[in-house]
């Protein structure tokens, strides 16, 4: 909180800035090994995968174990990936089995994103429809409105 009362200004990138965000990653880590003895299960946002890329080992380190273990732990990570950025995120595609897709008007990036040439992703309707990626294919699916 800040003095007049209200949420205090962060910045935008304070994952990168702030060395807690990365101590709270690997914290997580030993907390989630403990999870499966317990009827808890937890889904983790973590946004701006491509900042982790840029810090130390550890926290490298610390982020595949809870990517690879996650969902066996009972943690089930929820990673958006700005296409823009997927080039640098290369090697750290292959933690994710499970993949959420929708348009991308580069078909290489569609590619890239889930390793096989057949996808289309092109056609796909923006705001409309997606796709979900996981080993045995890739069905699409309508998202119905609401009135």
């Amino acid at each position: 909180m800040n003095g007049v009362g209200g949420p205090a200004q962060l910045p935008r990138n304070l994952a990168y800035l702030h060395s807690a965000a990365w101590d709270f990653v690997s914290q997580l880590v030993t907390w989630a090994e403990v999870l499966p003895g317990s009827r808890q299960a937890v889904h983790i946002l973590f946004d701006g995968l491509d900042l982790v890329t840029t810090n130390g080992f550890q926290v490298q380190h610390d982020l595949r174990r809870m990517l690879k273990y996650g969902p066996e732990w009972q943690v089930w990570p929820v990673v958006p990936v700005n296409h823009g950025r997927l080039a640098r995120l290369e090697t750290w595609l292959e933690y994710f089995q499970t993949r959420l897709l929708v348009q991308l008007k580069r078909r290489e990036m569609a590619r890239l994103l889930v390793g096989y040439s057949e996808i289309n992703l092109v056609t796909m309707q923006l705001g409309k429809q997606f796709g979900l990626s996981w080993l045995e294919g890739w069905p699409k699916f309508w998202l119905s409105t609401v009135e």
